[in-house]
């Protein structure tokens, strides 16, 4: 399905050597659109020695030796929650990945959560089939929790930004990556575990760039404790059950999944609101309104709606061109004004099988439905025309 060569495996590279013109940066300065959420930094404690940098992070040391088996090669990154280190295990003489969760009590007690779903996630998993971060051990070092994992590649993130900026990358890779995707988190779902923040940046790929794997479940929850929250998942990714304020569930994570394939198809966000009222235009654009049904069942209907007899009114918040000033347009959705078969076919500018694009793109509407309930179940996207025959 794909070369051989790690150097082209699933697009021709761009052209553009520019980073500028990278899709990482199209993000916002803030970085909500696809960032962390936004965490009381100093909120718990850092280790008082010089293990660790001022915000907890643990400094990485090429060469030392970890619990007396890990060898450090490298630092591969971090994030909000952690620092990922390259290691050589040296009991069982292979490379792993170690989550050195930062030093800080909030971010512990995350990631001894974390443990509990991946080990339970693994164990209804143990020859690692289901496209899920294997845990393969944990242990506390330094004031460090941390966990071992096998290595990958790169995040798809990086795998877009250097295999498919602006353009995206082929047909063939986006199933190849959805039927992968949705057995993920159909064994999720086996194990009540949703996870919260899928996004590009949570998806890891094999070094021979076919195989991809969720990962980072610090902000996973048990299926029982899910409650309403505005802020649950990174605001692009985020579905409009959370905008509304209605209880998440399997199909939050869906709807992430759908936004991941749609950018890494064409290279481009799909939904970029500056906050969620924004976003829920950009799916209303899509979709139209929500059915006055689902809506009174919305916490939030009255931070976003206005009803007026028996019309409901959308209240956008924008900029007075003039004056700048924040003020709220009423707007009426008869009915949706895009289609996401154009948005496909306008950022795609390469010709690719049409009844496949078509294919795909109404798996996609049949994910981006708003009522989390009337949405494609993860079983049945599985069945869907798209993944069902070959190119």
């Amino acid at each position: 399905m794909f070369s051989d060569s790690p150097l082209r495996p699933i697009a021709r590279k761009s052209s553009d050597d520019d980073d500028t013109n990278g899709i990482a940066d199209e993000t916002p300065a803030d970085g909500d659109g696809v960032g962390e959420p936004r965490l009381d930094l100093t909120a718990g404690f850092t280790n008082a020695d010089n293990w660790d940098d001022a915000e907890g992070y643990f400094r990485t040391r090429p060469g030392e030796l970890i619990i007396n088996r890990y060898l450090v090669n490298r630092d591969i990154g971090n994030g909000v929650y952690s620092t990922v280190l390259s290691a050589q295990d040296q009991k069982e003489n292979r490379e792993v990945a170690i989550k050195m969760i930062r030093s800080n009590e909030t971010m512990y007690n995350a990631g001894k959560k974390e443990i509990d779903v991946l080990k339970r996630l693994g164990n209804e998993d143990p020859e690692g089939r289901k496209h899920i971060c294997k845990l393969l051990s944990h242990f506390e070092y330094k004031g460090h929790l941390c966990m071992v994992f096998h290595p990958m590649e790169m995040n798809l993130r990086k795998l877009l930004k250097t295999y498919g900026r602006e353009v995206g990358i082929t047909l063939q890779a986006i199933r190849a990556f959805a039927r992968q995707l949705f057995i993920g988190l159909l064994h999720m779902q086996k194990c009540e575990v949703v996870h919260g923040d899928i996004k590009l940046d949570n998806i890891l790929i094999s070094k021979d760039l076919k195989t991809v794997q969720i990962c980072d479940f610090g902000t996973a929850d048990w299926i029982t404790e899910c409650v309403i929250t505005p802020y649950m998942v990174s605001r692009y990714y985020r579905p409009p059950e959370i905008c509304l304020g209605l209880k998440y569930g399997y199909g939050m994570d869906l709807w992430s999944v759908g936004v991941c394939l749609f950018e890494l198809y064409t290279g481009k966000f799909m939904f970029t609101g500056r906050n969620n009222n924004e976003m829920l235009k950009q799916f209303m654009d899509y979709k139209g309104i929500p059915s006055k049904k689902l809506l009174k069942r919305c916490q939030f209907f009255d931070q976003h709606f206005e009803e007026d007899k028996a019309d409901i009114f959308f209240k956008y918040l924008t900029r007075d061109l003039v004056t700048k000033q924040e003020i709220i347009q009423k707007i009426r959705y008869d009915r949706p004004n895009k289609k996401i078969l154009e948005s496909i076919l306008k950022h795609k500018a390469e010709s690719d099988n049409l009844k496949k694009v078509k294919e795909f793109a109404d798996l996609l509407e049949q994910i981006f439905i708003l009522d989390p309930e009337k949405r494609i179940k993860v079983s049945d996207a599985l069945r869907h025309p798209f993944l069902k025959h070959d190119v």
